[in-house]
């Protein structure tokens, strides 16, 4: 005989059901989310600690992704005649901000502009594997772009006018993500 669920039983789980939301998520997409949340809090607060964990979280999952490009920045630690060294420091703060038990007294270095080439090498990533560019990411190449004079976004008329406004973190990704014309390929 096949047993039934008592009224009592089926009424909490139907209020369960009424109160949580159950959203079913690919891997992909919670690297994408995770990315794009890491680059809004990167540009909204000071808070670098959350950015990084985001970031890590994202970088894990996109690079373990087999239609995923190498990631840059291993690839350029792992050409150091320390490699192993530079690995290692490139993975400290990650791996202290996600293991209580991993030397819980221990104070580190969170290397200063680590999360702004974290993002864009996981930007890359996410691109190789999707052939799409999150918007929130090329905010970031453009603030790394223009704020270290560097050609990772070729110079534009909204680069040209956004090194002109000079303005701080916080307007800047507003300004970029309303004025750049995105065409295909971004999502």
């Amino acid at each position: 005989m096949k047993s039934r669920d008592s009224p009592k039983e089926n009424y909490v789980a139907n209020r369960l059901d009424a109160l949580l939301r159950i959203e079913k998520i690919t891997k992909l997409e919670a690297a994408q989310c995770q990315l794009r949340t890491a680059c809004l809090l990167f540009f909204q607060t000071p808070d670098s600690v959350s950015v990084h964990t985001l970031a890590w979280a994202a970088h894990e999952i996109l690079d373990q992704h087999p239609k995923s490009a190498k990631s840059l920045l291993f690839d350029i630690a792992n050409q150091s005649p320390e490699s192993a060294k530079a690995h290692a420091e490139l993975t400290e703060a990650r791996n202290c901000f996600k293991h209580y038990h991993n030397k819980p007294s221990k104070a580190i270095h969170l290397i200063e502009n680590l999360n702004e080439w974290l993002l864009i090498d996981c930007g890359q990533m996410y691109r190789s594997i999707t052939g799409r560019v999150i918007k929130e990411v090329a905010a970031v190449n453009a603030w790394v772009s223009i704020r270290r004079n560097l050609p990772i976004f070729y110079n534009s008329v909204v680069i040209e006018h956004l090194r002109r406004l000079n303005l701080p973190k916080t307007a800047f990704s507003d300004t970029f993500l309303s004025t750049a014309k995105f065409g295909p390929g971004f999502e």
